[in-house]
């Protein structure tokens, strides 16, 4: 029975952690291949400029998304809290 807690958890554990962060690494690596066109283009390179609008981006996802991200925890620890039967 401790098996099948441990393996539930795990399992639900990865789905919600692939859904919370596959927005954020989509986006980011959106922003990481633009913004290396833009200095292949221009031949600038600054590091400034790869690392502010990857945050500012960021800032706004979470920002945007912060409450569906939290639903999705939230449910995760509820399922849990529920399939252990404590």
């Amino acid at each position: 029975m401790e098996s099948d807690i441990l393996i539930f958890a795990f399992q639900q554990g990865a789905i919600v952690t692939g859904k919370i962060l596959t927005p954020l690494l989509t986006a980011m690596i959106g922003i990481g291949v633009t913004i290396s066109i833009v200095q292949v283009v221009t031949q600038v390179n600054d590091a400034t400029l790869t690392f502010v609008p990857k945050m500012l981006v960021l800032y706004g996802l979470l920002f945007a998304m912060g409450h569906r991200l939290l639903g999705e925890l939230a449910m995760l620890i509820r399922t849990l809290w529920d399939f252990s039967g404590i």
